[in-house]
């Protein structure tokens, strides 16, 4: 089957995310909420160093696709070869998943001093099944993968790790560029633990675009900018969660401007949500390797 264009690909994985928008719900943080919970997606028929999928486009899919056919519970996804191999059996009638992986190849740019760099052709697909489609995939409790444990300890590890001035007071939370420093209301003022820690983590995801950092296109260019930068703080921040096993709450400030705008660039621009999706998980990877 040849590889898909770029737009190709861009095109069917928005359109589903669009639909949603359209009933005025961001279908990434239903599908971590009600489906993704616990942890990334991952492939107990991995080798445990290579487990956990990579990619923000293919694990908001696996979470997207967890909500549709209720596979609540369970974010363990692998092909039927997979599943075969390690002695497992995917269910007669099963639909599987269609994911993503790029085509391409790597160089050495010598116009950028022979870094190496890869070069994207266009994108293959697979499919990929839940567990919950499986027949004896062990329970998820009885397997080693992705730590589903909540903790909280792990989040202030995670943003002691990343060292960004945080001050707590106030009746806001927000970033700022040019202080390079996180404010916060106090703990206290949150109604749940885990509210507060997706709001400090959204903040963190902020932080990452700092010029001193991974140099994003912050609040400096209008509005335009400022929802592109919301968008990928939001994804971000729901990566974060998930690996933290936090419940990622909704956004608090102008939840519906917001989803308006990004709708209305979806539709014209479909590529920036991949764009944004790609953003945000090099910000959760820049992270969790502090």
């Amino acid at each position: 089957m040849p590889a898909l264009s770029k737009d190709q690909m861009i095109r069917r994985v928005v359109a589903p995310i669009i639909e949603a928008m359209k009933q005025g719900e961001l279908l990434w943080l239903r599908g971590w909420n009600q489906g993704g919970g616990g942890g990334l997606n991952w492939n107990p028929s991995k080798p445990e160093n290579s487990q956990e999928y990579t990619g923000g486009i293919n694990n908001l899919l696996m979470w997207i696709e967890s909500v549709r056919m209720n596979y609540a519970g369970d974010n363990r996804w692998m092909t039927y070869k997979q599943a075969k191999k390690s002695g497992w059996q995917v269910r007669k009638g099963s639909k599987g998943l269609e994911v993503y992986r790029p085509d391409g190849y790597w160089y050495n740019d010598q116009k950028d001093g022979g870094k190496r760099k890869f070069r994207l052709k266009g994108w293959h697909t697979y499919k990929v099944f839940n567990g919950s489609q499986i027949d004896r995939l062990p329970d998820p409790s009885e397997d080693n993968g992705t730590d589903v444990l909540t903790g909280y300890e792990r989040a202030q590890a995670l943003v002691d790790a990343i060292g960004i001035t945080t001050v707590h007071g106030g009746n806001i939370a927000g970033y700022s560029p040019k202080q390079d420093a996180i404010v916060m209301p106090n703990p206290g003022q949150f109604n749940t633990a885990d509210g507060y820690w997706a709001t400090r983590l959204h903040e963190n995801v902020h932080a990452t675009g700092h010029t001193s950092r991974l140099d994003r296109d912050l609040f400096d260019s209008g509005m335009k900018a400022y929802a592109r930068e919301e968008l990928v703080a939001e994804l971000g921040a729901a990566f974060a969660s998930s690996w933290l096993g936090i419940e990622k709450t909704e956004l608090t400030q102008n939840h519906a401007a917001y989803l308006q705008h990004w709708l209305k660039q979806l539709e014209n621009k479909p590529e920036i949500f991949t764009e944004a999706v790609g953003q945000a998980w090099k910000a959760f990877k820049w992270m969790r390797t502090q």
